[in-house]
This record gives structure tokens, sequence and C-alpha cells, in this order.
């Protein structure tokens, strides 16, 4: 149960390194693509967003939480 928490953290933690890296000019632009869909894929995943498209959690969902 801890390491399904700690690989999003993880990964969020890495993506935000990765964003102002490329901000600050640190790292190719490839990297700033990786943050963005990550991100994107984050919010597009939250529980606000699937309540505002209607997308609410299916059986399959309920079961893996």
């Amino acid at each position: 149960m801890l390491k399904e928490h700690i690989e999003p953290d993880l990964m969020d933690n890495i993506s935000i390194l990765a964003g102002l890296g490329v901000l600050l000019s640190w790292l190719p632009t490839v990297f700033s693509l990786v943050s963005i869909v990550w991100f994107s894929i984050r919010i597009w995943e939250s529980d606000t967003v699937r309540g505002l498209t209607n997308r609410i959690k299916g059986k399959k969902d309920e079961e893996q939480s």
C-alpha cells in the first residue's frame, strides 16, 4: 500500500524538477514535454476533473483503491 503512494509522489517531484530545469535552461526540451504530459495525466485523472467531466470511478477503479 505504501509503494502505491510513493511512486506518484516521486514522479511528481521528478516532473517538477524537470520543469524547473527547463525553465532555467538546464535540461533539454524533451524533459519539458515529459513534465507537461505527466501533469496533464495527473490533472485529467484527478477527482475534481472526473467530477466535472462526469467520469465517475467505475468498479474496476474502486477495487484497485
